[in-house]
């Protein structure tokens, strides 16, 4: 499935006027959160109405941010309206603080609209979709885009539970990621009819699907799509969706994904239990800005994944694994040379765009630092640490200082025998980070570094590889090489013709910056044809980074033909990266 997106739906999942706000006083129980998606129309009218707890103090004022979200409202009647205000200048990356004055209230409403620019949000029109049938909607809140679709603190450290209803066409299916509660005639509101205009009395042709999240999770994790969704069964745990009547995409997805259940099974045996119940898989259309997205994937899921690669492939898969993201820590180490800030793993981003300073950074830094502590006291040590650690700290938010005096205190003298400080608030990778060794992962980079001498492999050296070994070889490849070695590689090989993105922009890194112009074409359908900013980061800087100016021309003209078909976060990506080298 090379166009296909991955999004885990059970798991760990600018400035609006806000037009009225209601004190729940008659009904300490709100109702859930009420989604209106009047497709096809692109759906911007979006009542919600949380319950969001307020405490009493001396200070009765709660700033929400949030960026925009839409003006139109329409009146309703409001006979307890709350004092509010809207901040009157937004603040670039936050957004617009919105404050509520309260008093005795135990929960409040406030009802609003999206706005066409949300930067969660992406609106897919028939033609945009892979079926070309019919609408699509879908959400990426990672990192602080929550906040365009409802208020909220949007901050990984407030954690939300949360219900909601949708009421969607009925031709149309929803997924959020929470539990299904089920699908039926859409309901009243029952909140004084304050929403009822806005929740819309026409109900023939419409449904209305109801989902609950019981734990509490951060708000980037809030994750929901509305579309012509079909599923598949492949666990007793885990059902795959995505688009129905897509030639073979389900059943693809259905095949890729059956070892899932195993690889639960082994995740539980190292770590223990899995808590979230189900473990469903959302298959997105290609314009998903990510590669996929389901729990924090800082440090300790990036370790837990390999782990589990090691039980299930093998230790030379897992190895091979650790080399790919060995390779990426020192690129992106080198991307940051001058900004060494963003290279610790406890960084200080004030008035920083967590969007502009995405990385591999906190993934393979990361991970290397729970790899170098496993190292030091001996993995059942440490596997015994991971258990205590997952156990206690399991459904919350914790901070770095939390996670280090934790770690002192579970495993006596660490401190003596790891430089924590260095880990944690050190720039670069430290002086005793492992370079991954293992035969393959060694054969590999040897090989690489004979393509300098214009050695290419033979057909019996790469009998077996398969993804990873040749994006770990093409990564490790000089830039730039000879073009005309680039060349008689790729018609050796096949490069740009791999159904494998990851291979193809490799190779198409490699043949931009050694001025293979032959390969444009490539380059500007592979930029039309995906959205994941693990593909477009990388070919537009070596586009834009090239000496020659057309490349340049390339970047610029294929951006501007391709824009509307990425996500928000996506184009907000590649409009930095052309600004700042344009």
């Amino acid at each position: 499935m090379p166009h296909q997106k991955l999004l885990q739906l059970n798991g760990p999942h600018r400035p609006p006027l806000l037009h009225r706000l209601h004190p729940a006083i008659h009904n300490p129980h709100l109702p859930p959160p009420v989604l209106g998606l009047p497709f096809p129309n692109h759906p911007r009218r979006r009542p919600l109405h949380p319950p969001i707890p307020t405490h009493r103090s001396s200070h009765p004022r709660h700033p929400l941010p949030h960026h925009p979200l839409h003006h139109s409202v329409p009146p309703i009647p409001n006979p307890f309206p709350l004092p509010y205000t809207l901040h009157p200048t937004p603040h670039p990356i936050k957004g617009q603080p919105l404050t509520i004055s309260l008093s005795s209230h135990h929960s409040l409403l406030i009802s609003f609209s999206t706005s066409p620019s949300s930067s969660a949000l992406q609106w897919l029109s028939p033609s945009q979709t892979s079926s070309n049938s019919l609408p699509f909607v879908y959400t990426q809140c990672q990192p602080i885009h929550a906040r365009s679709i409802f208020p909220c603190q949007d901050t990984p450290a407030a954690r939300i539970r949360f219900s909601a209803r949708l009421n969607i066409p009925e031709e149309l299916s929803a997924v959020v990621g929470a539990r299904h509660v089920g699908r039926g005639p859409v309901r009243k509101l029952g909140i004084n009819g304050v929403l009822e205009e806005m929740w819309g009395e026409e109900v023939e042709g419409r449904v209305e699907e109801e989902f609950e999240m019981e734990e509490p999770i951060p708000p980037y994790l809030f994750a929901m799509a509305v579309g012509g969704i079909g599923w598949r069964k492949v666990g007793e745990r885990t059902r795959v969706y995505g688009e129905e009547g897509v030639a073979g995409v389900l059943e693809s997805a259905a095949r890729e994904f059956e070892g899932t259940e195993e690889m639960i099974r082994e995740g539980e045996r190292l770590f223990g239990e899995y808590k979230w119940g189900r473990f469903d898989l959302l298959v997105l259309p290609p314009s998903f800005p990510y590669g996929g997205m389901e729990n924090p994937r800082m440090g300790f899921t990036t370790y837990a994944e390999r782990r589990i690669i090691e039980v299930v492939q093998g230790p030379e898969k897992a190895a091979l694994n650790i080399g790919i993201g060995w390779r990426g820590l020192n690129l992106d180490v080198e991307r940051f040379k001058d900004r060494m800030e963003f290279t610790k793993l406890r960084n200080n981003q004030e008035e920083v765009d967590p969007d502009d300073i995405y990385s591999a950074i906190p993934y393979e830094k990361g991970f290397q630092f729970l790899w170098r502590i496993e190292c030091q006291i001996g993995r059942p040590k440490f596997d015994e640490f991971l258990k205590k650690y997952i156990a206690t700290f399991k459904f919350q938010s914790i901070d770095t200082e939390t996670f280090l005096d934790f770690l002192k205190e579970n495993v006596q003298g660490i401190e003596k025998e790891i430089d924590l400080d260095t880990w944690v608030n050190g720039t670069g990778i430290p002086p005793d980070a492992y370079e991954p060794v293992s035969n393959i992962y060694n054969k590999i980079v040897s090989l690489a570094n004979d393509f300098k001498s214009g050695r290419m492999p033979s057909e019996d050296e790469v009998a077996d590889w398969q993804g990873q070994e040749w994006e770990l070889y093409l990564e490790n490849l000089p830039k730039p090489s000879e073009a005309a070695l680039v060349t008689a590689l790729d018609e050796r090989f096949r490069f740009a013709e791999s159904k494998n993105y990851e291979v193809k922009v490799a190779f198409l890194k490699l043949a931009i910056s050694s001025g293979c112009t032959g390969y444009y074409k490539d380059v500007e359908k592979t930029l039309k044809e995906v959205g994941r900013m693990m593909y477009l980061r990388p070919l537009y800087t070596v586009l834009v980074q090239s000496p020659s100016d057309k490349a340049k021309i390339l970047a610029k003209r294929v951006f501007e033909e391709a824009r509307n078909s990425y996500h928000p976060i996506a184009q907000g990506v590649v409009e930095s990266i052309l600004a700042k080298h344009l």
